[in-house]
Protein backbone atom coordinates (compact mmCIF):
# COMPACT_ATOMS: atom_id res chain seq x y z
CA UNK A 1 0.00 0.00 0.00
CA UNK A 2 2.80 2.42 0.70
CA UNK A 3 4.70 1.70 -2.46
CA UNK A 4 1.35 2.74 -4.27
CA UNK A 5 1.12 5.55 -2.56
CA UNK A 6 4.70 6.50 -3.26
CA UNK A 7 4.15 5.67 -6.91
CA UNK A 8 1.15 7.61 -7.00
CA UNK A 9 2.73 10.87 -5.59
CA UNK A 10 5.60 10.87 -7.99
CA UNK A 11 3.08 10.20 -10.64
CA UNK A 12 1.07 13.37 -9.73
CA UNK A 13 4.88 15.19 -9.26
CA UNK A 14 5.69 14.24 -13.13
CA UNK A 15 2.89 15.21 -14.37
CA UNK A 16 2.53 18.44 -13.03
CA UNK A 17 6.06 19.14 -14.19
CA UNK A 18 5.46 18.29 -17.36
CA UNK A 19 2.17 20.07 -17.13
CA UNK A 20 4.58 23.18 -16.90
CA UNK A 21 6.76 22.52 -18.78
CA UNK A 22 4.33 22.28 -21.69
CA UNK A 23 2.44 25.48 -20.44
CA UNK A 24 6.23 27.14 -20.98
CA UNK A 25 6.69 25.97 -24.72
CA UNK A 26 3.14 27.51 -25.22
CA UNK A 27 3.69 30.61 -23.54
CA UNK A 28 7.21 30.80 -25.58
CA UNK A 29 4.91 30.47 -28.82
CA UNK A 30 2.14 33.68 -27.62
CA UNK A 31 -0.09 31.86 -25.91
CA UNK A 32 -1.64 33.96 -23.38
CA UNK A 33 -3.41 31.64 -21.36
CA UNK A 34 -0.24 29.56 -20.94
CA UNK A 35 1.65 32.78 -20.18
CA UNK A 36 -0.65 33.46 -17.51
CA UNK A 37 -0.67 29.95 -16.03
CA UNK A 38 2.96 29.77 -15.67
CA UNK A 39 2.96 32.99 -14.12
CA UNK A 40 0.58 31.85 -11.83
CA UNK A 41 2.22 28.36 -11.22
CA UNK A 42 5.50 30.53 -9.94
CA UNK A 43 4.04 32.49 -7.46
CA UNK A 44 1.90 29.77 -5.83
CA UNK A 45 3.45 28.35 -2.56
CA UNK A 46 1.72 25.24 -2.69
CA UNK A 47 2.92 24.17 -5.66
CA UNK A 48 5.19 21.25 -5.51
CA UNK A 49 9.36 22.21 -6.18
CA UNK A 50 9.62 20.62 -9.43
CA UNK A 51 6.83 21.96 -11.03
CA UNK A 52 7.18 25.43 -9.32
CA UNK A 53 10.90 25.32 -10.83
CA UNK A 54 9.93 24.59 -13.54
CA UNK A 55 7.67 27.36 -14.11
CA UNK A 56 10.20 29.86 -12.68
CA UNK A 57 12.86 28.75 -15.75
CA UNK A 58 9.93 29.85 -17.80
CA UNK A 59 9.61 32.56 -16.41
CA UNK A 60 12.85 33.84 -15.93
CA UNK A 61 13.35 33.10 -19.70
CA UNK A 62 10.26 35.17 -20.68
CA UNK A 63 9.98 37.88 -18.38
CA UNK A 64 12.54 38.07 -16.14
CA UNK A 65 11.32 41.93 -14.73
CA UNK A 66 8.14 39.77 -13.42
CA UNK A 67 10.11 36.48 -12.38
CA UNK A 68 13.16 38.19 -10.13
CA UNK A 69 11.13 39.52 -7.95
CA UNK A 70 9.75 36.25 -7.17
CA UNK A 71 12.45 34.49 -7.26
CA UNK A 72 13.88 37.01 -4.76
CA UNK A 73 11.31 36.15 -2.20
CA UNK A 74 11.96 33.24 -2.20
CA UNK A 75 15.80 33.00 -1.68
CA UNK A 76 15.43 35.56 1.10
CA UNK A 77 12.67 32.95 2.82
CA UNK A 78 10.30 35.10 2.72
CA UNK A 79 7.33 33.06 1.33
CA UNK A 80 6.68 29.58 1.84
CA UNK A 81 9.81 27.09 0.45
CA UNK A 82 12.30 24.67 1.41
CA UNK A 83 16.10 24.89 1.44
CA UNK A 84 15.70 22.80 -2.04
CA UNK A 85 13.41 25.52 -3.65
CA UNK A 86 15.18 28.48 -2.45
CA UNK A 87 18.95 26.50 -3.65
CA UNK A 88 17.39 26.01 -6.82
CA UNK A 89 15.84 29.83 -7.00
CA UNK A 90 19.43 30.73 -6.85
CA UNK A 91 20.59 29.09 -10.16
CA UNK A 92 17.76 30.07 -11.96
CA UNK A 93 17.93 33.76 -10.79
CA UNK A 94 21.85 33.63 -11.89
CA UNK A 95 20.72 31.84 -15.02
CA UNK A 96 19.29 34.78 -16.47
CA UNK A 97 20.12 37.56 -19.56
CA UNK A 98 24.24 38.10 -19.25
CA UNK A 99 23.54 41.85 -19.66
CA UNK A 100 21.09 41.76 -16.73
CA UNK A 101 22.94 42.84 -13.46
CA UNK A 102 19.48 42.41 -11.40
CA UNK A 103 20.32 38.96 -10.32
CA UNK A 104 23.59 40.00 -9.25
CA UNK A 105 22.36 43.00 -7.55
CA UNK A 106 19.97 40.75 -5.58
CA UNK A 107 22.49 38.06 -4.71
CA UNK A 108 25.13 40.40 -3.01
CA UNK A 109 22.20 42.06 -0.98
CA UNK A 110 20.66 39.12 -0.18
CA UNK A 111 24.05 36.95 0.88
CA UNK A 112 25.01 38.97 4.04
CA UNK A 113 21.62 38.02 5.52
CA UNK A 114 21.84 33.85 5.03
CA UNK A 115 22.75 31.45 7.32
CA UNK A 116 22.06 28.20 6.27
CA UNK A 117 25.78 27.25 4.40
CA UNK A 118 24.30 25.17 1.40
CA UNK A 119 22.82 28.25 0.13
CA UNK A 120 25.79 30.45 0.85
CA UNK A 121 27.91 28.26 -1.33
CA UNK A 122 24.83 28.54 -4.21
CA UNK A 123 24.90 31.97 -3.84
CA UNK A 124 29.29 32.43 -4.27
CA UNK A 125 29.52 30.11 -7.16
CA UNK A 126 26.51 32.52 -8.39
CA UNK A 127 28.93 35.61 -7.66
CA UNK A 128 31.97 33.77 -9.46
CA UNK A 129 30.49 34.25 -12.88
CA UNK A 130 30.41 37.59 -12.30
CA UNK A 131 33.12 40.37 -13.46
CA UNK A 132 31.24 42.92 -11.09
CA UNK A 133 33.66 44.57 -9.03
CA UNK A 134 31.48 44.78 -5.89
CA UNK A 135 31.62 40.78 -5.61
CA UNK A 136 35.55 40.51 -4.52
CA UNK A 137 34.27 42.63 -0.93
CA UNK A 138 30.89 40.70 -0.38
CA UNK A 139 32.75 37.05 -0.93
CA UNK A 140 35.71 38.39 1.46
CA UNK A 141 33.07 39.55 4.34
CA UNK A 142 31.39 36.36 4.37
CA UNK A 143 34.60 34.40 4.46
CA UNK A 144 35.80 36.30 7.46
CA UNK A 145 32.43 36.22 8.82
CA UNK A 146 31.71 31.83 7.97
CA UNK A 147 32.85 29.51 10.31
CA UNK A 148 31.88 26.64 7.86
CA UNK A 149 34.78 25.75 6.32
CA UNK A 150 33.34 24.35 3.15
CA UNK A 151 31.75 27.62 2.20
CA UNK A 152 35.79 29.34 2.90
CA UNK A 153 36.77 26.56 0.17
CA UNK A 154 34.20 27.65 -2.24
CA UNK A 155 34.89 31.22 -1.70
CA UNK A 156 38.46 30.77 -2.00
CA UNK A 157 38.10 29.10 -5.27
CA UNK A 158 35.91 31.95 -6.47
CA UNK A 159 38.13 34.22 -6.05
CA UNK A 160 40.14 32.48 -8.16
CA UNK A 161 37.79 33.93 -11.16
CA UNK A 162 38.37 37.06 -10.73
CA UNK A 163 42.12 37.17 -11.22
CA UNK A 164 42.78 40.64 -10.13
CA UNK A 165 45.78 41.59 -7.91
CA UNK A 166 43.26 41.95 -4.79
CA UNK A 167 42.02 38.36 -5.07
CA UNK A 168 45.93 37.51 -5.74
CA UNK A 169 47.40 38.78 -2.79
CA UNK A 170 44.90 37.36 -0.72
CA UNK A 171 44.89 33.64 -2.08
CA UNK A 172 48.76 33.91 -1.56
CA UNK A 173 48.31 35.04 1.78
CA UNK A 174 46.11 31.84 2.66
CA UNK A 175 48.42 29.64 0.47
CA UNK A 176 51.39 30.76 2.47
CA UNK A 177 49.98 30.86 6.20
CA UNK A 178 50.73 27.66 8.36
CA UNK A 179 48.71 28.67 10.22
CA UNK A 180 45.49 28.65 8.21
CA UNK A 181 43.62 24.80 7.75
CA UNK A 182 45.51 22.68 5.19
CA UNK A 183 42.02 22.39 3.26
CA UNK A 184 42.03 26.08 2.81
CA UNK A 185 45.34 26.68 1.73
CA UNK A 186 44.67 23.93 -0.72
CA UNK A 187 42.16 25.89 -2.52
CA UNK A 188 43.44 28.87 -1.80
CA UNK A 189 46.12 27.28 -4.31
CA UNK A 190 43.96 26.33 -6.82
CA UNK A 191 42.08 29.88 -6.89
CA UNK A 192 45.64 31.19 -7.60
CA UNK A 193 46.46 28.23 -10.41
CA UNK A 194 42.90 29.91 -11.81
CA UNK A 195 44.03 33.20 -11.65
CA UNK A 196 47.22 31.93 -13.88
CA UNK A 197 49.89 34.71 -12.37
CA UNK A 198 53.50 33.56 -12.93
Amino acid sequence: MQAELEASENLAAESEALAARVAAELAERGETAALREIYERSEQEQQRDDTRVAALHALMRMDPDKAQPILEKIIRGETKASLEMRHNAVFILCQGHPGDGRGVDIVIDVLPDVEEPELVQAMVMCLARSDDPRTFDVLTDVMHRTDDVEVAQVILMSLGHHGDQRAFDLLADVARDPQKDPELRAHALLGLAQIGDD
